[in-house]
């Protein structure tokens, strides 16, 4: 009432600083597991529903979608994540495909063999793996192999900047040519124009986010047709 809307990069480092990280970053995760149950029943109705009607109607919304929960260094340095995680898997019927974990690079390599343990448990149940901001931490090409990492998200810092900077056009250039080497595709963040996004798909990166493609929207507000 007093501040007005928080963003997280003002209202996490604080959380957890005084230690409530874990209620928040639980009540994410749970919420996107309902979210996903939610969209996987509702799209499975659609289906069914067309499938009787005997109509030709194409569904944007995959059933094969996923929703991307950030996981902070404080819930991977957590001895009970992964209780919490099957408990929540198990209460909303989950197939954790539908699941991909974003991992910031600092928190990869605070504990690497507790976290090295845990990306493989994530792994066994078939969650996707996404280093985040990619190039704002310690960018250590070590850890980018030694963890079984999916995707690598380049941070908005650098696709801001590509178009003024031929040095910045020059490491996303070697990012995305890096991280396919590794095995990884590639998310560009930060995509507000379309000289960025066709610049991107030039250099072959698959995928991208930003205000280009749509702001932040409530999940009421998204279209399944």
């Amino acid at each position: 009432p007093k501040h007005g809307l928080t963003f997280p990069d003002r209202f996490i480092p604080l959380s957890e600083e005084v230690g409530l990280i874990h209620l928040i970053g639980h009540w994410v995760l749970e919420q996107a597991c309902l979210q996903i149950k939610t969209w996987k029943s509702f799209t499975l109705a659609q289906k069914h529903s067309i499938e009787r009607e005997g109509a030709v109607v194409p569904v944007s919304v995959s059933p094969d979608f996923h929703i991307n929960v950030n996981i902070s260094a404080k819930q991977l340095a957590s001895p009970d994540f992964l209780t919490i995680l099957d408990q929540l898997v198990q209460k909303y019927d989950l197939d954790c495909r539908h699941l991909k974990f974003e991992i910031t690079e600092s928190a990869l390599i605070q504990n690497e063999e507790i976290t090295l343990y845990l990306l493989e448990e994530f792994k066994k149940r078939r969650i996707k793996l996404v280093i985040d901001d990619f190039g704002t931490g310690y960018s250590s090409l070590s850890y980018l192999h030694h963890f079984p990492l999916d995707t690598l998200k380049i941070d908005r810092s650098f696709i801001q900047g590509m178009h003024q900077s031929s040095k910045r056009l020059g490491i996303v250039e070697c990012t995305i040519n890096m991280a396919h080497m590794l095995g990884m595709n590639v998310v560009a963040e930060g995509i507000e124009t379309e000289a960025q996004s066709l610049t991107l798909k030039q250099l072959g990166c698959e995928l991208g986010q930003g205000y280009l493609f749509s702001r932040p929207l409530f999940s009421e507000q998204i279209s399944f047709f």
